[in-house]
């Protein structure tokens, strides 16, 4: 009926659904990701570390006003 683990994969099994969430915020994942996205074209020096930080501190920007009109932030 089913696999063993290392083993021959089972014959009734026609497809598998997985699912995964990763533990830091969006900002934090979409910096990383323009971050990469650049280092693969090829693109060095200070630009992708601009591009990280600036996403960061605009990011920052829009929650923490927000934090603070809902106390969830103390000034």
């Amino acid at each position: 009926m089913g696999g063993v683990p290392g083993g021959e994969p089972a014959a009734d099994v026609s497809f598998v659904i997985t699912a995964g969430a990763v533990g830091t915020e969006p900002a934090r994942q979409q910096a990383w990701a323009y971050g990469e996205y650049l280092a693969h074209a090829g693109v060095s020096g200070s630009l992708p570390h601009t591009v990280r930080l600036g996403l960061l501190l605009a990011a920052g920007m829009v929650f923490v006003p927000w934090g603070v009109y809902w106390g969830l932030l103390v000034p």
